[in-house]
């Protein structure tokens, strides 16, 4: 939660990824790309940098849905039911393909 609160804008309402329908899905792709989600951590494990074009990605992939030109089915997977584990997964889809 640190290094988000650090890195990216938060309190702005333009940041849709830190709104309380998508930041735990934020929080865990954000957690993948420091620790990945597929390794065991233990207390000795260090996190990972994130370069800063992948945040500039990020904050581009945030920017597409505040402005509503992401693709429809992610626009829809964060309107609605968004404890859905089906619509988390496209939330995290879309985060994951945006760094491509």
């Amino acid at each position: 939660m640190d290094f988000i609160d650090e890195t990216f804008p938060v309190q702005q309402p333009e940041f849709v990824l830190c709104t309380k329908k998508v930041l735990y899905t934020f929080f865990v792709f954000i957690y993948d790309l420091l620790y990945e989600l597929d390794k065991p951590i233990s207390l000795d494990s260090k996190a990972k940098s994130i370069s800063l074009e992948t945040i500039a990605k990020i904050k581009l992939a945030n920017e597409r849905l505040y402005n509503r030109t992401a693709p429809q089915k992610y626009l829809e997977a964060t309107d609605r039911r968004t404890t859905n584990p089906k619509e988390r997964k496209l939330l995290f889809e879309y985060l994951t393909n945006s760094l491509q």
